[in-house]
């Protein structure tokens, strides 16, 4: 950070991340913030959308940047709040799947590097994706993702983690059909696509969600939004297609997997399909997802990958 205004940073704690349950954890921050010369805010949230007004409120008060410290949904609330702006995006990752950190290269809940980082790291400036009006930094989806989550208790999430994800997915998986999917995909070339998937996943980054590298090719200040979709097959054909990602972290050239780049995309479903934008669900579709070019400052370590 390299401002006049490098002193202080806001804070803004989801207490009820995964990572965030333990005692002092505010106090702990702060006083590791403190030791870079780093003064921090430090501001628990209580109800949703109230990441969004805090970071908003940091940024009209000039500060030097807005940590987002929990998981995927806290990083997406304080983004809604400075996209576009000059104030830097920091993390300090506590939550579940934690892909914007990952994607930095910080380790989970390890609360003395993403102080580091925020302290002694690079400004750069990244490409967002917009759903609806919704930002998001990571990912969005819309068809059988989506209904996991949808159907993925919040308190399952917070006790079992990831093992949560893996139990419900199969659930649904054995509950879920795919659905006639519409797709108008404006990039660099225009697309039009008419025909059952499973789900139709956006990328901004490699990494969809943890160990689960569905866009590797994907850059995050390239001007565009890498597309997945998985084409109807047997639910038997598509857990093993997901298990090769999952545990041997590849990128599949299977028939049963398409992929696109655009700039802009339209989904329609029949029945219509919930979308989500970084785990969390936000209606169903139809839907016009699109890329928003250098719209958000992110604080990485000096070392970090540029993908």
């Amino acid at each position: 950070m390299g401002d006049s205004r490098e002193s202080e940073v806001s804070v803004i704690l989801n207490p009820k991340s995964r990572g965030a349950r333990r005692p002092r954890l505010a106090d702990e921050i702060e006083q590791c913030l403190k030791r870079y010369g780093i003064k921090a805010r430090v501001h628990s949230t209580a109800r949703p959308e109230e990441g969004t007004q805090l970071a908003r409120a940091a940024h009209e008060a000039e500060a030097a940047a807005v940590v987002a410290a929990g998981g995927d949904g806290t990083v997406n609330d304080v983004v809604q709040g400075i996209a576009g702006t000059q104030t830097a995006l920091g993390v300090i990752p506590l939550g579940t799947g934690n892909v914007l950190a990952s994607n930095l290269g910080l380790k989970e809940r390890d609360i003395e590097a993403a102080c580091k980082t925020i302290a002694t790291g690079q400004r750069r400036t990244v490409d967002l994706g917009q759903a609806g009006e919704r930002y998001f930094v990571a990912m969005a989806g819309a068809g059988l993702d989506a209904q996991v989550v949808l159907d993925l208790a919040s308190r399952s999430k917070a006790a079992l983690g990831r093992l949560a994800f893996v139990g419900r997915f199969a659930g649904t998986l054995l509950r879920e059909r795919p659905r006639q999917f519409k797709l108008r995909i404006l990039g660099p070339e225009t697309t039009e696509v008419d025909e059952p998937f499973w789900a139709v996943i956006v990328c901004n980054m490699a990494e969809y969600t943890w160990r689960l590298r569905l866009a590797p090719d994907a850059r995050v200040d390239d001007g565009l939004l890498d597309v997945i979709a998985f084409r109807q097959c047997s639910r038997a054909r598509l857990l093993q297609m997901v298990t090769r990602i999952f545990l041997g972290n590849e990128r599949l050239a299977e028939p049963e997997i398409v992929r696109w780049q655009a700039r802009r995309l339209q989904i329609e479903a029949d029945p219509p399909a919930p979308w989500h934008v970084e785990g969390d669900v936000i209606d169903t579709t139809p839907l016009t997802v699109e890329v928003c070019p250098a719209r958000l400052r992110v604080l990485t370590p000096a070392n970090v990958d540029r993908e």
